[in-house]
């Protein structure tokens, strides 16, 4: 008898609840669990049938109005055109270009009417025509001295060797140098710019000034003064380290001192 008991019917609910208080909300929700089974039920079915048939009602009504016969088109009504390759122009003939030599007619002339140069050269005259060996020697020697020079500026720069250079005379000759060829420029002049430049040289391993710099300057007037005149001195006695001469930076004052 047991197991056919509803356990949803009202029946079940009031039996369960007999004496009991049924304000509480178990038995409300006991007392309607029958109708929210109903009811979900039924919803479900509702909403799985629109689900299934909305899809085909869609597609109907998008193609109601289409035309179900397309036409296709026959390909042998088409018509082919061949295209004609374009013919390219004819290669124009080319003009015969003919070389014209004018002739000069020689004039002969008796041997006191020709002038000094205006004789042909014979073959014997050119051999026996002397060579300028001097034109020649002068060339490579500058050559050499040329390569000379390349070779001695990859050569490292000594700031202190066991000689240093100096200028002919000594110390006070190059004091002397600097006094008699050094010309104040009018414009520091007028301006009253005085001071002393220190320009920095090199000298190479003959003795002569390179690479002339202003290591402290004054005035731009008062700088270029003071390379100028740097550059302008004679060769030095070049430095030299275990007896070989090599190149040797050397820093120089050019004092300049309005009176």
């Amino acid at each position: 008898m047991a197991s056919n008991i509803n356990l949803f019917s009202r029946e079940w609910c009031e039996m369960v609840f007999e004496g009991k208080n049924k304000d509480f909300g178990a038995y409300v929700l006991r007392k309607e669990t029958d109708k929210r089974h109903k009811r979900s039920f039924i919803l479900v079915v509702v909403g799985f049938t629109l689900a299934t048939a909305l899809p085909t009602f869609i597609n109907k009504a998008l193609h109601s109005g289409k035309d179900k016969n397309v036409e296709v088109t026959n390909l042998s009504k088409i018509k082919i055109e061949q295209v004609k390759p374009q013919e390219l122009p004819k290669e124009q003939p080319k003009e015969q270009v003919k070389a014209q030599i004018k002739f000069v007619p020689p004039v002969i002339k008796p041997d006191d009417e020709v002038k000094e140069g205006e004789e042909m050269s014979t073959q014997d005259m050119l051999n026996e025509a002397p060579l300028d060996e001097n034109a020649g020697q002068e060339i490579v020697a500058e050559q050499i001295e040329v390569k000379k020079e390349m070779a001695d500026e990859q050569e490292p720069v000594f700031n202190a060797v066991e000689q240093m250079p100096t200028f002919p005379g000594g110390q006070e000759e190059m004091m002397k140098y600097l006094a008699k060829n050094t010309q104040y420029p009018s414009t520091a002049a007028e301006n009253g710019i005085q001071g002393t430049v220190y320009v920095q040289f090199v000298v190479d391993k003959n003795g002569r000034i390179t690479d002339v710099k202003v290591l402290r300057g004054v005035d731009p007037e008062l700088d270029k003064e003071a390379v100028r005149v740097a550059r302008s001195m004679p060769s030095w006695l070049p430095g030299k380290q275990n007896g070989e001469a090599v190149r040797v930076a050397f820093t120089m004052p050019v004092k300049f001192v309005l009176q």
